[in-house]
């Protein structure tokens, strides 16, 4: 799954939305897709506060991918 957010809190909808279709496409229960919704939010909300301040028109991309039941 790839995703680009604009660095703008409110973009947070959107990757809740991206992770909740995830969890339904590949099969990983609810549970688990909070959890990593919740460090993937984090690291979204850091890069916004922290990383990006006085560049709110670029976009982040986060890419995630599956591999013997794992996922980095």
């Amino acid at each position: 799954m790839q995703i680009q957010l604009l660095n703008r809190l409110d973009e947070l909808e959107r990757l809740a939305v991206a992770m909740d279709q995830l969890g339904k496409d590949w099969g990983i229960p609810a549970n688990y897709i909070m959890e990593l919704n919740l460090a993937v939010e984090e690291l979204f909300t850091n890069i916004v506060f922290y990383a990006m301040m006085t560049r709110k028109n670029m976009k982040s991309k986060f890419c995630l991918s599956i591999r013997k039941r794992a996922v980095s």
